[in-house]
């Protein structure tokens, strides 16, 4: 082998440098102030339990509407903010506990 160097061994350099001033940029305390100073998320709602009273609701509306129209029965009743697949699951639930 020869002793010779890399023909491009300093545009390798150079390339590195461009590479590490771009990071730098990247991570200017500018944007790492404003980051620390996001607002923090909301904290979590808890979860709602269903009532006697809701169940009963759910029940009349899959007598009315059949089961699987989740959304047409959320039209005719506000079920606390549920959307249609948590009815599907209570629905699921309260056959269960019938046929057991």
């Amino acid at each position: 082998m020869s002793g010779r160097k890399w023909a491009g061994s300093s545009s390798c350099v150079d390339a590195l440098e461009a590479l590490n001033h771009h990071t730098m940029i990247k991570q200017s305390p500018r944007l790492s102030a404003q980051s620390a100073t996001a607002p923090a998320p909301p904290p979590k709602k808890g979860r709602k339990k269903w009532t006697p009273f809701l169940d009963e609701v759910l029940t009349k509306a899959v007598r009315k509407h059949g089961e699987g129209n989740w959304k047409h029965m959320l039209l005719d009743h506000d079920y606390n903010g549920c959307m249609g697949v948590m009815l599907k699951d209570r629905w699921r639930i309260l056959k269960r506990d019938t046929v057991a």
